[in-house]
């Protein structure tokens, strides 16, 4: 069952953030961006038979490339920046 959306179909609404999720369209953007790029990556190792994935099998340049995106989507999912400090509004 999914959540009906609650959020204004307006284009001039203030109200930007989807209520089924809680993120703002810049940080949904950002996700379905990063995660597209390490979806990438792990195709290219998924086994066809079985339908795994194995990293260790990507090229040393590919494995860099996975680590990095991952560190990107670990960073977007931290509430703090990376002096500790919290982070503002517009960039959740």
């Amino acid at each position: 069952m999914s959540i009906p959306y609650k959020g204004s179909l307006d284009p001039y609404s203030t109200d930007t953030r989807s209520y089924g999720h809680g993120l703002s369209p810049k940080t949904l953007f950002a996700y379905n961006y990063i995660q597209s790029n390490i979806n990438y990556y792990l195709d290219l190792c998924t086994d066809p038979e079985t339908g795994f994935s194995h990293p260790e099998k990507l090229s040393s340049d590919d494995k860099a490339k996975l680590d990095e995106w991952q560190d990107k989507l670990d960073d977007l999912s931290n509430p703090y920046e990376e002096d500790g400090t919290p982070k503002l509004d517009d960039k959740r």
